[in-house]
């Protein structure tokens, strides 16, 4: 099994979260947690390594998603 190289950010913004499928080539975000604060949370590592062990070619992202955001945040989702 080929190994995945998971490139993402341990931590993203609202930004990042409108354009988080923009990097061709990159397997796309598509698990993930909100919350605010989240830079302390260690589940993308945990996360994206069994992602990669399982050979799923997706990611998983943390998004600190302010309080005033998560609205907006949520009809991002597809």
């Amino acid at each position: 099994m080929a190994a995945l190289e998971f490139r993402v950010q341990e931590n993203l913004t609202f930004a990042d979260l409108q354009h988080c499928d923009a990097n061709p080539g990159e397997a796309p975000v598509r698990l993930g947690v909100f919350g605010h604060p989240v830079a302390h949370s260690l589940s993308p590592r945990m996360q994206n390594a069994a992602l990669e062990y399982c050979g799923l070619e997706m990611r998983y992202a943390a998004f600190d998603i302010a309080p005033g955001e998560l609205e907006q945040a949520l009809h991002l989702l597809p």
